[in-house]
């Protein structure tokens, strides 16, 4: 007579399963460890301290509404409205549009929308574009509340589901809820081991983004190239396929008039104030309104392809020697995004 076969031991199995997963985040560690000791040695930098507020008498205002800035053609902030100023980054200068390294937009109120492809496209060209970087190939994705990260730590594929909220400094906080290497769950497996992502994930300094134990802290200052945004973070919010960000108190623009228009704008930049420049013209007590022709979508505006919009476009000058310039959209006349 046949013996009954023993049945599997349980605790057994568990152990196993707790080593292969020990194994599979050993190997991630591994893995960034090797990309890290790949990476060249960046010395740490001390932060600047604060600067001291700007003399606003001194400075151009600025004002956009209904703006597709573009920062560059994959990257798109889509500027509802935006009220503050333009601020030379080098004592005794002045902004110039042909260096966007010159100066800073310095918010004093503004919402801007950025669409999950431009958010992946900046983060992996800004702030994830070095050799070594242990974070490639990031697609970022709204899943209702929460914004979905996926992308290759080291080798290994990764998706990490976060939380987003705003910290008292300004900075964006995301908090995952649900990580997964390899298709496995590992947040539960990292907890049970005592490991949090700045173990695993070293990233460089002044990049835009930190590690905070188990939490990626994302400064928008850093993350966009030159003009750099500067401004008051208060509120971030999720909406289908975007990133919404409030820099100040909320505000608005309202649609405005202007020399040689038959009706109010509702896309467009205003600036005025201080001296400004652009191309081969300084303006001493700036006064240059910039016009979209057609109201039924925002503003597309490159502003290191400016001088091809202004050349397509036309302009006016105003019995005060102010300048209105009408300028089609990026992409329109003749102007290519692909490039």
């Amino acid at each position: 007579m046949n013996k009954p076969t023993a049945a599997p031991n349980r605790g057994s199995i568990g152990r196993w399963l707790l080593i292969l997963l020990a194994i599979l985040v050993g190997s991630t560690l591994l893995a960034t460890g090797l990309v890290m000791y790949c990476a060249p040695e960046r010395p740490a930098v001390a932060p600047a301290p604060p600067a001291p507020p700007p003399d606003t008498t001194r400075l151009v205002q600025a004002a956009m509404r209904n703006v597709n800035y573009r920062v560059d053609p994959d990257v798109v902030m889509r500027i509802r409205y935006l009220i503050g100023f333009l601020v030379p980054t080098h004592e005794d200068s002045m902004p110039v549009f042909d260096r966007p390294e010159s100066f800073n937009i310095r918010i004093t109120s503004a919402e801007i929308a950025l669409d999950t492809a431009s958010l992946s496209q900046m983060l992996n060209r800004y702030v994830f574009g070095y050799r070594g970087a242990p974070i490639r190939d990031l697609r970022i994705s709204v899943e209702g509340d929460h914004l979905k990260q996926r992308g290759k730590l080291g080798t290994l594929p990764f998706t990490i589901l976060a939380t987003i909220a705003v910290t008292d400094n300004g900075l964006i906080r995301l908090h995952p809820v649900d990580v997964k290497v390899l298709g496995i769950n590992a947040d539960g497996l990292m907890s049970k081991l005592g490991i949090e992502l700045d173990d695993m994930v070293k990233v460089r300094r002044g990049g835009g983004i930190r590690v905070d134990e188990n939490d990626f802290l994302l400064d928008p200052a850093a993350i966009i190239p030159a003009p750099r945004i500067v401004g008051t973070l208060k509120h971030v919010r999720l909406t289908p396929g975007a990133v919404v960000l409030q820099f100040g108190p909320p505000d608005s623009l309202a649609a405005r008039s202007y020399f040689g228009g038959t009706e109010p704008a509702v896309n467009y930049m205003s600036f005025a104030g201080a001296r400004l420049r652009f191309g081969k013209l300084t303006m001493n007590g700036t006064d240059m309104f910039i016009v979209d022709p057609d109201p039924a979508d925002p503003f597309d505006f490159m502003l290191s392809r400016y001088h091809e919009q202004l050349v397509a476009g036309h302009h006016r000058t105003t019995p005060e020697d102010g300048l209105v310039v009408w300028m089609p959209d990026f992409g329109e006349s003749g102007l290519r995004t692909e490039d």
